[in-house]
């Protein structure tokens, strides 16, 4: 090949250099998408909270148990009345559930 036709002997044929460290940031960067989209993928778990009050009357019903069932499974999650008549049921999974109250003195 002649000077005329060879791109190498004319020098417009240049090699880029494997650079490790763009390398590296690169299949970091790929690595923690990832995980971001399996801990997105993950947080989809639905669940959700019942809140309520329990009052005899005027009276709050301080210590009485709430249980509530899921009607599908019989999974049952219960809570306790605080003094303000209120409870709290986190983690419910979506579904129909019955909702029974038990006072402190049975």
């Amino acid at each position: 090949m002649s000077l005329k036709t060879d791109p190498v002997r004319r020098g417009e044929l240049r090699m880029n250099q494997f650079n490790t460290r763009k390398a590296a940031l690169a299949a970091a960067s790929a690595i923690a998408i990832s995980m971001a989209f399996v801990g997105a993928a993950h947080a989809q778990n639905a669940t959700t909270t019942l809140r309520g009050a329990v009052f005899d009357g005027q009276t709050a019903e301080a210590g009485a148990t709430v249980v509530a069932t899921e009607v599908s499974t019989g999974y049952a999650t219960r809570s306790r009345v605080g003094g303000d008549g209120r409870y709290v049921l986190s983690g419910l999974r979506p579904g129909t559930y019955r909702v029974q109250v038990t006072s402190a003195d049975g």
